[in-house]
């Protein structure tokens, strides 16, 4: 039966439609879609009934391979390997099997720094809060080291006056952003008594974020590369600049373009299933890009996404379809 599935050598069984979804995901891994364009190349067409239909077959998928107990491998590997913060998110809808993984792992609380962030299904004074419980109670610990709020949508300035109650109850041990770009960074920075202290965005060679910068440094907030590898977009693996810099350290071309990220400043968060490219994502402190090094890969930049407009009409639509991804916190 090509419907059963294994993960973590545990049979999993889906239905017809959830194993057409998943196989449609897996042939095309690597890239962003909207619901949308997944809906018309599935069913062929874009009606609210099958988006409606996607989003349920979306969640069951989830829950049958994402949630099962020993499906933290991974988490266990990058814990093994000597990575030390672990990137999770209510809509990643991961948090319990980060919360089992570490504490498998056998690695002190100490030691690991625990990112998570607030789905905007779960913003507003008072659920947010509830939600900041309910992720401490999945990820097994007392407090989170950084707590972010995924998206600059919905009631933003109700959740983050939450994140800094839990900050000062201890709950919290840093707060911040994702996605919020300098028009919604301005507005609530300048409108909440702590400023966020870190900003998590898309953040690559081909995206550097320089325009975001300016206003970020105006408030002291880091900024947190997610896809510092762009997600292979963009040919990255096989750039030639990033190939011929890495040719003169022994080093590749995700290795070259993680360091420069590192020397810019920026904190990097690589996301990868594989222990081989785990460990070759760590090794990136045993050689220094020079200034020229550094100038020819400044010049990658396009300064735009490879992914979403945050500022478009369509994909602003499309955030408040997925406020279903995460059910608000009872």
């Amino acid at each position: 039966d090509r419907r059963k599935v294994f993960v973590e050598g545990q049979e999993v069984r889906l239905t017809q439609t959830e194993y057409n979804i998943v196989a449609f995901l897996s042939e095309h891994a690597g890239r962003v879609m909207t619901y949308a364009a997944i809906v018309r190349a599935i069913w062929g067409d874009t009606d609210a009934s099958s988006t409606k239909k996607l989003q349920v077959n979306m969640a069951n998928i989830r829950k049958k391979l994402g949630s099962r107990p020993g499906s933290n491998t991974y988490i266990l590997n990058e814990l093994g390997v000597g990575y030390r913060m672990i990137d999770t998110a209510q809509a990643y809808l991961n948090e319990e099997a980060v919360g089992n993984a570490w504490k498998k792992s056998g690695v002190n609380r100490d030691e690991i720094f625990l990112v998570s962030k607030v789905w905007h299904s779960n913003y507003g004074e008072g659920q947010t809060m509830k939600s900041i419980d309910e992720s401490l109670r999945k990820l097994q610990t007392d407090y989170i080291d950084l707590m972010l709020l995924h998206q600059p949508f919905c009631d933003r300035y109700g959740a983050y006056r939450d994140l800094e109650k839990a900050y000062k109850a201890g709950k919290i041990r840093a707060i911040g952003v994702s996605n919020f770009f300098p028009d919604h960074l301005i507005d609530l920075a300048s409108n909440m008594e702590i400023a966020p202290m870190v900003n998590q965005m898309e953040t690559h060679v081909f995206n550097q974020q320089h325009e975001t910068r300016k206003f970020m440094d105006e408030f002291g907030t880091k900024l947190m590369a997610w896809a510092p590898l762009a997600e292979g977009q963009n040919g990255l693996f096989t750039n030639p600049t990033l190939t011929q810099i890495g040719e003169k350290y022994g080093k590749t071309a995700a290795q070259v373009a993680l360091r420069w990220l590192l020397q810019s400043d920026v904190i990097i968060i690589p996301k990868t299933v594989h222990k081989e490219r785990m460990q070759e994502n760590l090794n990136l402190f045993d050689f220094e890009l020079d200034a020229e090094d550094m100038q020819k890969i400044a010049a990658l930049d396009t300064a735009h996404s490879l992914f979403l407009d945050h500022h478009s009409g369509e994909t602003t639509k499309q955030f408040m379809e997925w406020r279903a991804v995460v059910k608000p916190t009872e």
